[in-house]
């Protein structure tokens, strides 16, 4: 039989760990992963605009939720920016600059912040072509920051990789050393078991575009291939890239 002194102490058990798991859920659940994982997959901007509303009406307010945010934040910004909508992108980078400043001044060594404030201002330039140069610079200053803080950082990583990628060769681009950026991120995601991410699958394909534009067509087509292992209907890869790469090796 049970004493009132054990009754307590049960009590108090079955409380914290009714505690944790709320908490933990509570974080776990800030923003939906999965949906937003199921909406790149799919091609589904819609449903991650959705995800962003809904996630921006729970008003973050730790740094984690605040960089939750900023991630889908960037993930549509990158996506107005390809598509041309430089209204519509430039009312998300103003909404993740204000986040981002809000982060930087209370932690301004936080490598992951200082990365995506790079981003964000280099998702400027295309609405500000006459500021290239200062803003082509003040990006790149932020994500070497961010980098030499720490090296092993994802964000830093995939953004220092991003720059060297999509820059041009005269202004400094480097698409070898960006292949062996995004390669490092991969061992990353995968050795720390975060391959459930959207920007998992984002890496992989800028592995095999890196691997592409540098002549090595078999080992994009390997990646190619290992991304639609894992995602068998991700829409970018099995519509576009792909078929794009099989026609490159054919001589179509």
């Amino acid at each position: 039989m049970l004493n009132y002194k054990n009754i307590s102490l049960l009590r108090v058990l079955v409380i914290g760990v009714l505690f944790t798991f709320t908490v933990q859920n509570t974080i776990a659940q800030f923003t939906n992963k999965r949906n937003i994982y199921t909406a790149f997959v799919a091609d589904d901007w819609g449903l991650w605009l959705k995800e962003i509303k809904l996630t921006e009406q729970k008003k973050p307010e730790n740094i984690e939720q605040k960089l939750e945010l900023i991630n889908l934040y960037y993930g549509y910004i990158g996506h107005l920016v390809a598509k041309k909508q430089h209204d519509e992108a430039s009312k998300y980078i103003t909404k993740g600059d204000l986040l981002l400043n809000q982060i930087l001044k209370l932690y301004p060594e936080n490598a992951t912040a200082l990365a995506y404030k790079g981003s964000f201002t280099g998702f400027k330039i295309p609405m500000n072509k006459l500021k290239v140069f200062s803003l082509g610079n003040d990006s790149e200053e932020f994500v070497n920051k961010a980098y030499k803080l720490d090296n092993n950082n994802l964000q830093a990583i995939i953004d220092k990789g991003s720059a060297l990628f999509f820059t041009p060769k005269v202004f400094g681009g480097n698409k070898p050393e960006a292949l062996k950026l995004f390669i490092k991120a991969i061992k990353i995601f995968e050795t720390t078991r975060k391959t459930d991410h959207w920007m998992y699958l984002n890496v992989l394909t800028l592995v095999a575009r890196a691997y592409d534009k540098t002549g090595q067509l078999k080992n994009a087509k390997i990646v190619y291939e290992k991304i639609l292992r894992i995602e068998p209907e991700f829409k970018w890869v099995e519509s576009e890239l792909y078929p794009a790469l099989i026609a490159k090796m054919n001589g179509k």
